[in-house]
């Protein structure tokens, strides 16, 4: 494959994932329904993203779809730190026996 077309697919694939982030990072799932993305492509003047709604790979079931994977759900910073100060609270009785 030439160069320029690995840097067409490598900008385009871009494109995507900064789309599917920005959709994310608004909606807060990975998952978005038909009536969430036409919401977001009216408040931000974006094309709509055929790439996603035709492809049946990001199809979940009828009018929704999973955003790419380069999107990942994140914990919430307060359960991250209560599960682990429960996992080092047996270790500290532990070792001080």
């Amino acid at each position: 494959m030439s160069d320029t077309k690995l840097a067409k697919r490598d900008n385009t694939h871009s494109r995507r994932l900064d789309f599917a982030q920005k959709v994310y990072e608004e909606i807060g799932s990975v998952t978005v329904n038909r009536k969430q993305l036409l919401d977001f492509v009216e408040r931000h003047g974006t094309k709509w993203p055929s790439w996603l709604v035709v492809n049946k790979k990001y199809r979940v079931d009828r009018g929704v779809y999973r955003l790419p994977l380069g999107v990942v759900e994140t914990v919430p910073a307060e359960t991250t730190e209560s599960a682990s100060a429960d996992e080092s609270a047996p270790a500290a009785e532990v070792s001080a026996e």
